[in-house]
């Protein structure tokens, strides 16, 4: 059952977006504005969306898009580009009508089902030239159960938008199945609605109050006046974040886990993205001060928008005691191993990862080309944590420098230099620190060179540790985790390099087909493996012989068993925990 409402105002821009079939995910829009002045009309979609750092091509998910008059008679639309569409001789009145296809069940995406609708404006709405200020109506069509979940406001289940940029800023979901709840820090309000079963966000309030808190004590002063978030539960694995100016959404899965096994997830995604609010959408790069969405945005600070905020998304959860220091470096120790085994951490610096973003974006289209500015960026962050402790003799900390940050760039909204970043890292270290800064960046030394020395200053330090796997281990080839028998890496030098290749099927291991996870996972330590592997669908057999060598080991850290007084009071100014 669907329902009508008058509209009140008439806004000179009004979306109507709906569903005939929900199950084929297309969604039919419809574009009416009205007192246009304008004889000539360009409407364009944005090229790529804040917080994803390539091009997302949304035009492909678009079809049949036609412009009418007001008695429906055809008007010419003709596109000048990939994204933009043009309409000479506009009429005052006027109505554009599109299908998009809304089957990305992403942070940055659109899905539709019957029971949900789920929409980030930025995948399809148009920039409408000369009227980019004006307010925006988005009417839905969705069944009167269906409660909505955004930022916006909302009238009636209309949805009223300021201006072109704070409803693609702006991700809302509807669905019966929403529950809410909300807290206070000071005057600052906080929504947090979650779509889906299973789980009751008031579980959740006391340690999303906690965090939020510290993110608080550590700025300052919140942003804003509210804050949502958004989270969305799905049935099948899922785990992803965007950033919003007064919101986040969020989507996590299998949602029957998010109160158990995927509960920390849920928790380091939020902080995470809750930095975000300060870092990136308000403390941001020269280069997207202000963003240019019809191109990409080069830019090699990438280590600042998402590695300071990787760690700090963590960190916060520590200092706030949501985390206990055991929870925090299990954390800290999967970035170690992602970055440790990956071959990309000798090919590539951080700031030309960073660049290169807008070159292969988040694919490994080629093995080992580059590094994570999430995963090196976030063990570059606690570094230079650690530096500054180290320098000041814990009198400060990345602390100053990030509040350093928001007073100069944040609030002002001016763009920041990586020479602006460097500079206020030498302020608050009282020294120069550019050696360790451009070692950290723009070079491929290994971390650990770096990291060990400082951890000591913490009672910690840097473990080698082996791959549990015997085919990593000894033989240097990895498989898919899904147990297709899929070989999807193969480490440079290893006895698999010369009989292997990326995309071989390993059909048999020893003459056994099946368990073949559990085989290579168990206590064998043998040197030699007899496979039998697929390859173009033509069936090889080879054995592999170990050289002597481990292959995708890897360091973790822990605390150190003897520690002095100072290495303890280091550490609870590190961390703001006993030892």
């Amino acid at each position: 059952m669907y329902i009508a409402y008058k509209i009140k105002k008439l806004y000179m821009q009004r979306y109507n977006i709906s569903s005939e079939q929900p199950l084929n995910h297309w969604l039919s829009i419809s574009l009416k504005i009205s007192d246009n002045s304008s004889k000539h009309l360009n409407l364009s979609l944005a090229g790529w969306r804040p917080g994803r750092y390539e091009m997302a091509e949304y035009a492909s998910y678009i079809r049949n898009v036609k412009a009418f008059d007001k008695d429906g008679e055809d008007l010419s639309i003709n596109k000048s580009d990939k994204n933009t569409w043009e309409i000479d001789h506009t009429p005052e009145e006027l109505e554009i009508k599109y299908e998009f296809y809304a089957a990305q069940p992403d942070g940055g995406g659109s899905w539709l089902t019957p029971e949900l609708i789920y929409l980030n404006f930025i995948n399809f709405a148009f920039r409408v030239s000369g009227l980019e200020e004006e307010e925006i109506e988005v009417h839905l069509n969705i069944p009167v159960s269906f409660k909505i979940a955004t930022s916006l406001k909302v009238t009636d289940k209309r949805l009223i938008a300021k201006n072109y940029y704070e409803l693609i800023d702006s991700p809302l979901f509807a669905s019966e199945k929403i529950s809410f709840s909300e807290y206070y820090v000071d005057e600052t309000k906080f929504k947090i609605a979650f779509c889906g079963e299973n789980s009751n966000p008031e579980n959740w309030k006391n340690d999303f109050e906690k965090f939020t808190r510290e993110h608080l004590d550590l700025f300052g002063e919140f942003p804003f006046k509210e804050y949502t978030f958004l989270i969305l539960g799905l049935p099948f694995q899922a785990y992803h974040g965007v950033e919003h100016n007064v919101s986040t959404i969020i989507i996590l899965g299998p949602e029957k886990e998010i109160e158990s096994t995927k509960y920390n997830d849920l928790l380091g995604v939020s902080s995470h993205e809750l930095f975000h609010a300060w870092n990136v959408c308000r403390i941001r790069p020269v280069e997207m001060m202000p963003y240019d969405l019809s191109k990409e945005n080069y830019h090699k600070t990438g280590y600042i928008t998402e590695g300071f905020t990787t760690y700090y998304g963590d960190k916060i959860l520590a200092t706030s005691d949501v985390f206990s220091t055991e929870q925090f470096l299990e954390e800290i120790n999967k970035m170690c191993k992602r970055h440790f085994q990956n071959e990309g951490r000798k090919h590539s610096s951080l700031s030309d990862s960073s660049f290169d973003l807008w070159v292969d974006g988040y694919r490994n289209r080629a093995p080992g080309r580059k590094v994570s500015i999430y995963v090196k960026g976030c063990l570059s962050a606690l570094a230079l944590d650690l530096l500054i402790l180290r320098n000041t003799k814990g009198e400060k900390s990345l602390d100053n420098a990030v509040r350093e940050l928001w007073r100069a760039f944040g609030k002002t909204s001016l763009g920041y230099s990586e020479n602006d970043i460097l500079q206020i890292l030498n302020n608050v270290n009282a020294k120069n620190v550019s050696q360790e800064f451009y070692t950290l960046y723009h070079q491929t030394i290994p971390i650990e060179n770096i990291l060990n020395p400082l951890l000591s200053h913490v009672g910690c330090k840097l473990k080698q540790q082996h791959s549990q796997l015997l085919n990593e281990r000894k033989f240097g080839f990895r498989l898919s985790p899904d147990n297709s028998g899929k070989i999807i890496a193969i480490a440079p030098g290893s006895p698999a390099e010369s009989q292997l290749m990326i995309g071989d099927k390993i059909i048999s291991i020893e003459n056994k087909s099946k368990d073949l996870a559990e085989y290579l996972s168990s206590d064998k330590d043998q040197d030699s493996l007899t496979l039998k592997y697929e390859r173009f669908g033509i069936e090889y057999e080879t054995s592999l012989t170990s050289d002597g060598k481990t292959y995708y080991d890897w360091y973790k850290i822990e605390k150190n068993d003897s520690v002095s007084k100072d290495q303890k009071e280091m550490f609870k100014k590190w961390l703001k925990k006993e030892f």
